[in-house]
């Protein structure tokens, strides 16, 4: 279970309110990365019982988990940012790639900020509840799921607002879906038709057909 205490000093909810999110982009509305944490919360109870359906078919040797635990974990997986700023996950991968640093020890180095930004704002207990938590949870293949799941909404409503967004590299996630359950031939087409991530793609590769419809 997560032991961060979502009872944070001002200062650090502030902080957290005002660092922008998917900041690399010119957004057609305003985020930020308590939102994105907020709406990933919300999504994951919102589609609980879709998610209990990926661990059983896709993830049976990966622990279960119960719905309040991954909720907590979605308000806090990305505090770190507080200290960093949202890093795009190509960018992310670059970084990793440029430092010859894996999961665990980029982990590291975004926490270390962080741990730097708690200490020079007065919020020394903040680092030390978060710095007491299972870290190793936030790499737990449904919240990865669920964080590419909120992008894809996020996008969705930019398009809705007049943007324009890259399908294909919307139509990517599912790549990145495939990686996450370690299944190289992973389809949508696997899910139910009433799936909530099936029903997502879905509507992205019809925005697909009629782009290639109207480029005829």
């Amino acid at each position: 279970m997560s032991k961060t205490n979502h009872s944070l000093n001002s200062a650090i909810e502030l902080r957290r309110m005002q660092m922008p999110r998917n900041h690399a982009h010119l957004n057609a509305k305003t985020y930020s990365v308590a939102e994105h944490s907020y709406f990933l919360a919300q999504y994951i109870r919102m589609f609980w019982k879709d998610l209990e359906l990926l661990q059983v078919k896709f993830l049976p040797k990966i622990n279960h988990i119960e719905v309040g635990e991954l909720v907590l974990l979605a308000l806090d997986h990305d505090m770190p940012e507080i200290a960093t700023g949202d890093i795009p996950h190509p960018f992310k991968v670059e970084l990793k790639n440029a430092l010859e640093c894996e999961g665990e020890c980029f982990d590291d180095l975004e926490q270390s900020f962080f741990k730097e930004f708690c200490n020079k704002n007065g919020a020394q207990d903040i680092w030390q509840m978060w710095a007491t938590g299972n870290h190793a949870q936030f790499r737990h293949p449904i919240l990865k799921i669920m964080d590419l799941y909120e992008y894809l909404v996020f996008n969705i409503q930019e398009m809705l607002l007049g943007k324009q967004v890259d399908i294909e590299h919307l139509l990517g996630i599912e790549g990145y879906m495939a990686q996450i359950f370690q299944e190289e031939n992973f389809s949508i087409q696997k899910l139910p038709q009433s799936h909530f991530l099936r029903q997502a793609l879905d509507y992205i590769h019809s925005l697909k057909r009629r782009q290639h419809e109207r480029g005829k």
